[in-house]
């Protein structure tokens, strides 16, 4: 099984693709690295042979968690300078988003001519 697949679908190459937001031609590349590193395994879908599926090997289950621990490591470690980013962000978000458009239409010669 492969973390972040829903329930009742399997791990097959076109459905990492989507969830990844990848092609499926690169999606394939990724997976035949894994497979040379002994990360992940594939086989072929009993209901559709033209299906092929990725499972994680033991291999893969422990370095998916150790960058996993690393990756909370880093979020709890900036997660208060990320919170306080994100509240600034939110609060003077409207005056920096037209602040924005209006840069925009002026480099394209869209700013409105004040008469």
């Amino acid at each position: 099984m492969i973390r972040g697949i829903p329930d009742g679908q399997e791990a097959t190459v076109s459905n990492l693709a989507e969830r990844l937001v990848l092609k499926h031609h690169s999606v394939v590349e990724l997976i035949d690295r894994m497979e040379a590193h002994g990360y992940v395994r594939r086989s072929r879908s009993r209901e559709d042979r033209r299906s092929v599926l990725v499972s994680l090997l033991p291999r893969g289950e422990k370095l998916l968690e150790q960058v996993a621990q690393h990756r909370v490591g880093e979020l709890r470690a900036s997660g208060a300078a990320l919170a306080n980013a994100i509240a600034a962000l939110l609060e003077n978000g409207h005056g920096l988003y037209g602040r924005k458009i209006s840069i925009v239409r002026q480099r394209k010669g869209l700013a409105k001519r004040r008469g």
